[in-house]
Formats: C-alpha cells, sequence, structure tokens
C-alpha cells in the first residue's frame, strides 16, 4: 500500500477556542483535551476548557481543513 495524502494523527490535531469573556485567544493540541464531545444534532465536535485569565468556560473546536482533493 502506498500513502499518497499523509494525514494528522488525532493525538496532534489543532483545536482553537475564543473565550467570550475576556477576548482571549487559545489553541491546544487533541491529545491534550480531556473530555470532547459531539453534538448529536449536526455531530460538532467540541471540548469545554477554562480560561487561563478569567477562569470563565469556553469551548475549542477543531480546525477544519480543507479537502484538497
Amino acid at each position: 500500500m502506498k500513502c499518497i495524502k499523509r494525514g494528522t494523527p488525532p493525538e496532534q490535531r489543532v483545536w482553537v477556542g475564543d473565550c467570550y469573556n475576556c477576548s482571549s485567544k487559545f489553541e491546544a493540541l487533541e491529545g491534550e483535551l480531556v473530555n470532547i464531545v459531539s453534538d448529536p444534532n449536526d455531530h460538532t465536535r467540541m471540548s469545554k476548557a477554562k480560561c487561563e485569565v478569567c477562569n470563565k468556560e469556553f469551548w475549542l473546536y477543531p480546525i477544519k481543513v480543507k479537502n484538497e482533493r
């Protein structure tokens, strides 16, 4: 078998999120996240995190990757 396009291992996928309370921006690797949940309606994956600036909770989402094929 031959790999024609190398993907990203799940633990190395990048997730991003914004704290709506203080406008801080965050980035995390999927391997760092603890509770990843999926919306049953549209299958959106998300993970709750706590802002290290203001201690409010916010959501992280995986970065959308364009399909090159």
